[in-house]
């Protein structure tokens, strides 16, 4: 089941892990990513294509082998910029809203997929295959 704190406090953990792309630099929030997944039962690798440029791959099966359900979010953002009104990697909740970069893109969509994951790997009636891919961001 999904809980609301845990779904914010996840958010807020990746939203802390630095990942804009350009520059292009997805490993650190990878690895994150594959040990989470990897607690929940999943068998993870970490592709990249060039160093540094790193994608998840996980997999479970399920006991009902006729369907299968894949989750695809990206884990790089926009480059940060300037002018925030809070620490874009802070992930400050304000007047009942979280605010830090990629909190609606894609950070906060990943933490739902992740979450997702949780809910449907513990009565394990489907496969489940989680295909995070980087470099969404055309420079």
């Amino acid at each position: 089941m999904i809980t609301k704190t845990r779904l914010i406090k996840l958010t807020q953990q990746l939203i802390s892990i630095d990942s804009q792309n350009p520059p292009g630099d997805e490993y650190c929030i990878a690895g994150f990513v594959k040990r989470y997944l990897e607690i929940l039962g999943l068998r993870t690798k970490i592709y990249e294509f060039k160093k540094r440029r790193s994608n998840v791959v996980a997999y479970i099966k399920g006991r009902n082998k006729k369907h299968s359900l894949l989750i695809t979010p990206h884990l790089d953002t926009v480059p940060a910029g300037r002018n925030w009104r809070f620490k874009p990697f802070y992930a400050k909740i304000y007047k009942g809203k979280l605010y830090g970069l990629g909190a609606t893109d894609c950070k906060g969509n990943l933490a739902c997929a992740l979450e997702a994951i949780k809910s449907l790997v513990l009565p394990q009636y489907n496969n489940v295959t989680f295909l995070q891919s980087r470099n969404v961001r055309v420079a």
